[in-house]
């Protein structure tokens, strides 16, 4: 990628911060309308893990899809790139804690993460996908100013 025999640094920085971005806000948005189409297939998989309440698990289904599609699109905006970063950075742990338990408990459960559309239920390769996440938002999270 050449312009007048000079590589386009800058541009190129431009690239590493945006890439994460959209890819990630692509994910979110994708993942939490999958959710909002189905919430009765993601209330299931909330129940599965067995750690909360019907109740809690309804108010999960129902409103989490919509701070998935909101973070997701909060991404794309600078103001806010990095609360939204957080939010979903705090997501990520909870669910991450919560496969761990799953897994732990030897529950063979889909993850619910994208609704019936993709239904996973590999630990292993879960966690990887999560840790590409995680890391994805700790680089926004790092290369973002507070401006």
């Amino acid at each position: 990628m050449c312009f007048n025999g000079r590589y386009p640094i800058k541009n190129f920085g431009i690239l590493l911060l945006w890439l994460p971005r959209l890819l990630l806000a692509f994910l979110f948005i994708l993942a939490g309308t999958l959710k909002v189409i189905r919430p009765d297939v993601f209330l299931d998989n909330i129940l599965n893990y067995r750690l909360v309440s019907h109740s809690f698990a309804w108010l999960a289904a129902f409103y989490l899809p919509v701070l998935e599609i909101t973070a997701g699109l909060a991404l794309l905006v600078n103001k806010t790139c990095r609360s939204a970063a957080w939010i979903l950075m705090l997501c990520m742990v909870v669910f991450v804690i919560a496969l761990l338990l799953a897994w732990g408990r030897g529950l063979n459960i889909e993850c619910g993460c994208f609704g019936a559309l993709f239904p996973l239920a590999d630990y292993a390769w879960i966690l990887v996908r999560d840790g590409v996440i995680i890391s994805l938002l700790l680089w926004i999270l790092m290369k973002t100013s507070f401006k």
